[in-house]
């Protein structure tokens, strides 16, 4: 089977999704199995294909939001051309650019079936109140029409269906880690090092977009809790968002600017060596009406790189780890619960070692792409 990748996030954008496509694009060259990537058209996106071994092809208008996707169909020819009518099968990233330009290419009668990826917040988010019911009678059209509905987690299979899809259309899909990339640092230390960071106390670590849902204040003001027993602890956020400033004056008024490590957006190929330095990695996020961890991916790479993980218990946050084995769960929302998982941890350094071990034979066993893409073959075969 030859599949066709059609996504709205793709390098040189950063972010989760794009980092989704790029790994699962190279998997499927790896197997075999990947015709081309229909992608956004941006400034140095030659410069980086030129860097790849299959074929990109570029759709203009990423700016235009919905509307790009009329621009993306009329200067798509050659992909269509070129690789989709030598595909068996097209898989889209996003509902909002790949599921709609598959219906799209239905429509007009090329027959390759497509299979999209479902997440959360994009179904999710039509439970607001005057939600659009134009979007919403399209995207249950895109799932209506598409071959499967890949769902990365149980609590998203489980959502999807009470949206409205048939149970018998929807495949659990976890997403799985570049191990090659991801993997513990058998080099006492270099990464610390490498980051500037010669000595000091436990550190703590979340990697993700500043936003109110992911609770980097809930772990702020854990630390302000922990930091007399543990003078050296820091806290390193690794990411940009709205919610920033806010977190800097919450950081200022504690007067945690001692302990609080602001990183900002670092460089994709740096990322590991975060995870590598902390001690403990957390992601104690929430349900905040749509916006919802489908799945907690950050969770797998900590654990791929020998780390313990804490993380609320929310949405497909406890499916990313194994409760009690490679982390701990607290109630969302719940500092005092955070302070005692986290005071747990750091007083226990062999039970730190004991949770990363079981959390890195997890995800080699269970969570590593190349078990994960034989999933998600399955799925579009079936």
């Amino acid at each position: 089977m030859k599949i066709a990748l059609a996504t709205a996030d793709f390098p040189p954008i950063e972010g989760g999704l794009s980092r989704l496509s790029t790994d699962l694009a190279r998997e499927l060259h790896r197997a075999g199995r990947l015709s081309g990537v229909l992608a956004p058209k941006l400034p140095d996106a030659d410069t980086h294909d030129r860097t790849l071994d299959y074929p990109v092809f570029r759709f203009p208008g990423y700016n235009a939001g919905p509307a790009r996707l009329l621009p993306g169909f009329l200067a798509t020819g050659g992909f269509r051309r070129q690789v989709l009518s030598r595909s068996d099968h097209l898989l889209a990233i996003n509902p909002s650019f790949g599921g709609a330009y598959g219906l799209l290419v239905h429509k007009q009668g090329i027959e390759t079936p497509f299979s999209v990826f479902a997440y959360g917040y994009e179904f999710l988010k039509f439970e607001l109140p005057k939600p659009s019911s134009v979007g919403k009678r399209v995207l249950l059209e895109i799932y209506r029409e598409a071959h499967a509905i890949l769902a990365i987690s149980r609590f998203t299979r489980d959502q999807v269906i009470e949206f409205g899809v048939p149970t018998e259309k929807v495949r659990l899909c976890p997403l799985g880690v570049d191990l090659d990339r991801f993997q513990p640092d058998r080099t006492e230390g270099l990464a610390r090092e490498r980051l500037g960071v010669l000595d000091g106390g436990p550190i703590l670590l979340t990697v993700g977009r500043l936003v109110s849902r992911k609770r980097h204040r809930l772990v702020i003001q854990a630390v302000k809790s922990l930091r007399d027993r543990w003078p050296g602890i820091e806290y390193w956020i690794v990411g940009r968002g709205p919610e920033e400033e806010a977190l800097r004056k919450l950081t200022k008024r504690e007067n945690l600017e001692d302990h609080i490590r602001f990183w900002g957006k670092t460089d994709e190929e740096a990322l590991h060596l975060f995870y590598q330095a902390c001690d403990v990695f957390l992601l104690p996020a929430i349900q905040d009406g749509p916006s919802v961890e489908g799945l907690g991916l950050v969770l797998q790479e900590a654990a791929a790189c020998g780390k313990p993980t804490i993380g609320a218990e929310s949405g497909g946050v406890p499916e990313a780890m194994l409760p009690g084995k490679t982390g701990l769960m607290v109630p969302p929302d719940n500092l005092e619960a955070l302070v005692q998982a986290i005071g747990a941890l750091l007083e226990d350094p062999d039970r730190r070692v004991e949770m990363g071990r079981a959390g890195l034979d997890w995800v080699r066993r269970e969570r590593n792409w190349k078990v994960c893409i034989q999933g998600i073959l399955a799925a579009l075969e079936g």
